[in-house]
Order: C-alpha cells, then sequence, then structure tokens
C-alpha cells in the first residue's frame, strides 16, 4: 500500500480526536459497569504476567463482528476473562467520556475511529499502553507516535448498490453524481452523528473539493431524501431489502454478507478509514489490554482480522485484492485529516441537514 502508506505518520499526529468502537467477549448491559479492579501487580513480572495478575478485559466495541478477537485472544491466553459491551461508536464514545469525568469504572480496550480519537486525546481520556512490541510490524506511518491508540483495520467506504434493483441505472464513478435528482429516494446511510461511516464518507471529499463544491453536494444529497439508518448495518439491510437502492457501507459488511443481493460500487478518491484499539485513562487492567492489542497485531491477530472480512493493517494488499476499476483509487486517511481534527464542526454541518 505505498501509494496510501506516507503520510500516516503525520495524520496520527494530528488526529486528536476519534470515536471509539468496542469489541470483546461476554456481552455486558451497555449501560452495564466495569470488570473489577485488578490486585497489584509486580513490577519486575513480565508484561504476560503482569496481564494474568489482572485476568480480565473489558472491550467495548459496536458489533458482535470484533468478537472473534476477543475469542482467540482467550485461546491464546486460557487465563484471561473477557466481556464486552455493545453501542454506536458515538454512544460508546460518550459512555468512556462520562465514566472518565465521573471517575467511574470504564472498559479496558475502547475501539476508535480517527475522528474519535481527536476528542478522547483533546479530553486526556486515553493512557498510553507499554509492551506492545508487535508495532514492530507496522509498515511506515501506522504507528502512533504518542503510543496512545492502535490501528488494527484499514477499510475504505464504499457506495453499494442493490443489484436486483439497480437495472440500467449507471455506476457511479464519482460520488459527486449521487447529488443528482435522479438519486432521489434511492439513498440510504447511518445517522451522522454516530461519528461512524457515514461521517467519515461524507467529509472526505471536502479537501479535494474545497467548501464551495463539497456544501452543494451535501445540499444535493439533503435534497434527494436520504433515508438516515441508526446504523451502517441498518442501512446495508435496507437494500437488501430494496427500501433503498445504494447505501455507504464497508467492504467488511459486503464480504460477511456473500449471499446478499448487493455489490460494491468503487469511486475515486475513496479515504481510507483506520480503526484503532485505545485504552481509557482508569482503565482497570491496562496490562492485559496491552497485552490484548500486541495479540491483535500478531500474525494470528491480523489473520483473524482478515476472517472477519476486515482489512489487516500489518501485511495488506488492498488495492491488489479489490481489484479496482480504472476510475477507482485510494486515498490515505489524512485527506480527511480537517475532519479528523475538528469533528464537530462537521457534526455542526450535519445536524442542520440531517438533525439527530
Amino acid at each position: 500500500m505505498n501509494q496510501v502508506s506516507m503520510d500516516r505518520r503525520a495524520f496520527l499526529r494530528g488526529a486528536g480526536t476519534t470515536i471509539g468502537l468496542l469489541a470483546a467477549g461476554g456481552v455486558l448491559s451497555a449501560c452495564g459497569g466495569s470488570a473489577t479492579p485488578a490486585a497489584a501487580v509486580d513490577p519486575d513480572a513480565t508484561p504476560e504476567q503482569r496481564a494474568e495478575a489482572e485476568r480480565e478485559l473489558l472491550f467495548y466495541m459496536t458489533a458482535t463482528d470484533y468478537q472473534p478477537f476477543l475469542d482467540g485472544f482467550a485461546a491464546a491466553y486460557p487465563w484471561a476473562e473477557t466481556h464486552s459491551s455493545i453501542g454506536t461508536p458515538g454512544d460508546n464514545m460518550q459512555k468512556v467520556q462520562t465514566e472518565f469525568t465521573a471517575k467511574a469504572p470504564t472498559a479496558d480496550i475502547v475501539l476508535l475511529n480517527a475522528a474519535q480519537r481527536s476528542v478522547l486525546v483533546q479530553g486526556d481520556v486515553l493512557q498510553p499502553l507499554r509492551d506492545v512490541p508487535n508495532t514492530a510490524n507496522y509498515d511506515q506511518g501506522w504507528a502512533d507516535p504518542d503510543g496512545l491508540t492502535f490501528s488494527f483495520i484499514a477499510d475504505p467506504r464504499v457506495v453499494a448498490y442493490n443489484t436486483n434493483l439497480l437495472g440500467s441505472t449507471p455506476l457511479v464513478e464519482d460520488i459527486y453524481e449521487l447529488a443528482d435528482p435522479q438519486y432521489r429516494d434511492k439513498i440510504v446511510f447511518d445517522k451522522p452523528q454516530n461519528y461512524g461511516t457515514s461521517a467519515w464518507w461524507l467529509s472526505s471529499q471536502r479537501a479535494a473539493w474545497g467548501d464551495a463544491k463539497w456544501m452543494q453536494w451535501l445540499e444535493g444529497l439533503k435534497a434527494n431524501n436520504v433515508l438516515i439508518a441508526s446504523s451502517a448495518s441498518n442501512g446495508f439491510q435496507s437494500v437488501i431489502t430494496g427500501e433503498r437502492v445504494f447505501c455507504v457501507t464497508t467492504m467488511k459488511e459486503l464480504v460477511n454478507n456473500p449471499q446478499a443481493p448487493i455489490a460494491a460500487n468503487f469511486y475515486a478518491n475513496m479515504v481510507l478509514s483506520p480503526l484503532m484499539l485505545a485504552a481509557p485513562a482508569g482503565a482497570a487492567h491496562p496490562n492485559v489490554a496491552a497485552l490484548f492489542v500486541n495479540w491483535v497485531l500478531s500474525e494470528e491477530g491480523q489473520a483473524t482480522a482478515g476472517e472477519t472480512g476486515a482489512t489487516p493493517v500489518i501485511g495488506s494488499t488492498l488495492e491488489a485484492d479489490l481489484n479496482l476499476p480504472p476510475h477507482a483509487s485510494l486515498s490515505a486517511p489524512s485527506q480527511n485529516q480537517a475532519y479528523v481534527d475538528d469533528p464537530d464542526s462537521f457534526m455542526e454541518i450535519y445536524n442542520e441537514l440531517w438533525p439527530a
């Protein structure tokens, strides 16, 4: 991925905020508490010994899709007691922030996207993790210089369509075309307030197009009566059922639904969106969190990423695997740097267009 990897380091330095998705073992209530506090750990112990003394791991995730990472970790370390809580990206981020402010029990690990990272870093809500030697496996630019977040998968946001309904409708080579009135009542995406799939996608072309063209596109989408789903997965289901023709989704969603009558519509300048693991400040089991992250970045952990339909950041051959048509292209996450640095300013615009 040479073409899109060169400026990831600058991207990570600038990412002051990112929202979290969480993945883990036994599911807890979405508003539930945390695992029990860890006992004192011998500072001279090995990383695995320190982790085993803590034993528990609570992972906040957005879907059960991330459960295989917990299962694989528990298989590698049978002493580990894994738990999970599932919520939307926005709900999970707010939960971590609330727990931090209240000094309440919180997750040991949380799944974040780039914009969420910025928010939580600016609020000092994350803590660095030590003893994660598998970061040495990163290609240039993936490592977070602050040691606060650990990218483990990356995925472009694609426009997918119902192959039973598309008929003779031409494929979209440039997503600006979706603002055309011919696409009225045909598009669905998740609410931008999730800080998830659609928020990244909507923001991704601003730098390339400039503000005037970008705002014109947003207004065109608004005029086309986009269906706003509660989640990207629900938007995907709306296309399966034929309620809408097009949705904004990830390659992971498509790979995990091979029988669905949906195909990817690749377009020009698809901006990669990394997902990251991080430990909230005040997490009760930071040594287990570090060991978990290290396992996820191992050869076995990255193979698990591929098995779940995601694209691992270590050893990825995404461009070749996607077999992109001539008009389509991938861009580095740094093209969406303005959104990463200040997602709330983008959200003000999205709130006006598509109120929560």
